[in-house]
């Protein structure tokens, strides 16, 4: 009896060990029917006929996700899950792929610098729109993460700080702001003054949630008044008018003014109102671009407080004295190197050292040529020589 159930027990041990296969599915659509075999260089291990292949955490579905997650908690390899979340923080720092996961050969390329095969064969190519050839349909298509467009509009209205949570269950408290390429979340921490970014892919399931519906609620506020009637005249269009259009496709008859940092300022009637530049749709605020850029430029309206440019020196006329520096010409000024005094001219007080008026004492005395050449000083020499000669000649005649 013992050696029957041997080889029966034998048996049965490779069925235990096989997972059940699964079908995987990527962010955009593609499918992929393997068994989840383990978690290796950061990498979900999936085994297809036999053949094993690695794919990123961040490039599967939520539910496959999720399903990744449960599969190693429930082994208690928690050292698995850490090196998932160390990749996907490591991809998120990275641009995104221009591809799918699953489609393409050419999707991603690997740490290792070979290209990853092919799962599904060969893309489908891509189909010729109605309108002509050359027109190709799906190159701009969307890209989206758990339901999530990339990258996710601004915000109308800032919400409220929250805890967040990942894989592990460790907890950051911040206020959400948006969602960038590859799929990263942009959290405000104001007690840090600081912003972190944390892969969607390393987030709790009820915090992608909460991203899902809370984008969903902010696209559905209004921008532009429902109820707007006018309609585009062509006296309008002459003074600049035109149809707007806000995210929600409700359409305005305005005329631009000016864009003040998030708001936009638009002519309506006879008032200016301002509106959300995040709320226009993505053709108008391309516009709305171009039109505050050349309102900023050479043609557009002065900034108040804005100092224009000098006005040009009138040119200096060159003194000359009736001395010999008539045929000496200044030598051209080098920064640093001060320049050579004239012959016969007065010092400079800024340029001697030592002298008082640089120290903001009082200007020391200059000695001013007197007619002929010569200087006072020597003036009064010559009289108070003459002087004595005179003195003394008239104490020897009355002697």
């Amino acid at each position: 009896m013992t050696r029957a159930v041997a080889p029966l027990c034998l048996l049965l041990i490779p069925t235990v060990a096989l997972a059940a296969p699964r079908t995987f599915t990527d962010h955009e659509g593609n499918t992929l029917k393997a068994e989840f075999s383990g978690v290796k260089d950061g990498e979900v291990l999936l085994r297809e006929k036999g053949t094993r292949k690695s794919f990123p955490l961040t490039e599967f579905s939520l539910d496959d996700r999720d399903f990744i997650i449960g599969q190693l908690k429930d082994k208690k390899n928690h050292g698995a899950i850490r090196e998932l979340m160390d990749r996907a923080i490591q991809d998120g720092n990275r641009s995104a792929a221009t591809a799918n996961a699953f489609g393409k050969s050419d999707a991603r390329t690997p740490r290792n610098g070979r290209t990853r095969p092919m799962v599904l064969g060969q893309p489908t190519p891509p189909q010729s729109s109605p309108g002509g050839a050359g027109e190709v349909t799906g190159i701009a298509k969307e890209r989206t993460m758990y339901g999530i467009p990339l990258p996710s509009d601004e915000l109308l209205e800032a919400p409220e700080s929250r805890s967040w949570s990942d894989l592990l269950e460790q907890s950051q408290s911040g206020t959400f702001e948006r969602v960038i390429e590859p799929g990263v979340v942009v959290l405000k921490v104001p007690r840090a003054n600081r912003t972190l970014k944390l892969p969607l892919a390393i987030l709790s399931r009820e915090d992608v949630q909460y991203v899902q519906e809370l984008l969903k609620t902010d696209q559905e506020r209004p921008v532009f008044p429902a109820d707007s009637t006018e309609t585009l005249t062509s006296e309008l269009e002459s003074q600049g008018y035109r149809k707007w259009t806000d995210r929600r496709s409700e359409t305005l008859i305005a005329r631009f003014v000016r864009r003040e940092e998030s708001q936009v300022v638009f002519q309506v009637g006879e008032i200016e109102r301002s509106f959300p530049y995040a709320g226009l749709s993505a053709e108008d605020r391309a516009r709305v671009d171009g039109l505050a850029g050349a309102r900023t430029s050479n043609g557009g309206p002065q900034v108040l407080g804005a100092v224009g440019p000098s006005p040009p020196a009138p040119p200096q006329k060159k003194t000359t004295t009736n001395t010999e520096s008539e045929e000496n010409t200044e030598e051209p000024r080098k920064l640093g190197v001060p320049t050579k005094p004239r012959f016969n001219a007065a010092p400079n007080p800024t340029a001697q050292p030592g002298n008082p008026a640089a120290n903001g004492g009082p200007p020391a005395a200059t000695v001013t040529p007197a007619p002929g050449g010569r200087s006072q000083i020597e003036t009064f020499v010559g009289y108070g020589l003459i002087a004595l000669v005179v003195v003394f000649v008239l104490k020897k005649a009355l002697g």
